[in-house]
């Protein structure tokens, strides 16, 4: 679990509702348009957390299911 990262992507989206990266980028916006974030400033997982109505705990998890899947070093 890496909780140094604080900006949201359309990928952490992505696992976050398990959806397809259209819907991802839709909800990005969406999100965006909420919060009224313009360029440069970016989403945060404070707002994630806010806009969905649940904790940074919650939201972690959620991004750890999808590293679960992929290998660790040293596998071939």
């Amino acid at each position: 679990m890496s909780n140094n990262k604080i900006f949201v992507y359309s990928n952490n989206i992505m696992m976050l509702l398990d959806c397809g990266e259209t819907t991802s980028f839709r909800e990005l916006k969406v999100l965006k348009q909420t919060f009224r974030i313009t360029h440069p400033k970016k989403l945060t997982v404070d707002h994630v957390c806010i806009y969905y109505g649940i904790t940074r705990e919650q939201y972690w998890i959620t991004q750890e299911i999808e590293n679960e899947n992929k290998p660790t070093k040293g596998t071939s």
